[in-house]
């Protein structure tokens, strides 16, 4: 139970701890151990907050640290990195062969094959 009394706030119940208050169980040892060494790690880390708009670079930023400062990217990571640069690649050249169609630029005779594939390729 809990209340008020007064000034004092009173809260009884079932507890772990000892009355003696010199008294230390075996693990407090340890924890507090575990505790200065988190503190000491908590130091030489560092934290960025990191803002703005969509398409700003936060995420470039972020992925340049990674392989400056840390191990750089797993497998997994790579292969995936590469697969949204390679979508980013054949949309971008869509994008550029359907501008310059609406902009009536001629494609050279040469480049012809390749614009009629960029144009009806599906990345996604």
């Amino acid at each position: 139970a809990s209340g008020t009394q007064g000034n004092f706030f009173i809260h009884m119940g079932a507890g772990c701890g000892s009355s003696d208050k010199g008294a230390r169980s075996p693990w407090s040892a340890v924890i507090d151990q575990e505790l200065k060494n988190k503190s000491r790690e908590e130091r030489f880390n560092l934290k960025m907050l990191i803002l703005g708009t969509t398409a700003s670079g936060k995420s470039t930023v972020c992925k340049q640290l990674k392989i400056i400062h840390s191990e750089g990217f797993t497998d997994e990571e790579r292969l995936n990195y590469k697969n949204i640069l390679l979508l980013n690649l054949f949309l971008g050249m869509k994008e550029l062969v359907i501008q310059a169609e609406k902009l009536n630029f001629k494609v050279a005779r040469k480049n012809k094959k390749a614009a009629k594939f960029f144009l009806e390729i599906n990345p996604l």
